[in-house]
């Protein structure tokens, strides 16, 4: 049961995200939305991969072969 209220949170307040944005960007789409949001988790990633020792920072390959590319318009 836990998991499904947390589920159920999670999108309910994601949802409330995108209607903030909406009212900032009248125009966009849930896609301009989400591609928004992955260029902000993408940064913070990058913070957080920079910050890290060396010997803890996985190859660029590595990174690659998890995460799939996004065609940006």
């Amino acid at each position: 049961m836990i998991p499904l209220v947390g589920a159920a949170a999670g999108i309910y307040f994601e949802e409330q995200e995108y209607m903030e944005w909406k009212v900032n960007n009248v125009d966009g789409s849930r896609s301009d939305y989400m591609c928004e949001l992955a260029e902000i988790t993408s940064d913070v990633l990058n913070e957080v991969l920079n910050e890290l020792p060396e010997a803890l920072v996985p190859s660029q390959t590595t990174l690659n072969s998890i995460v799939k590319k996004v065609k940006v318009n």
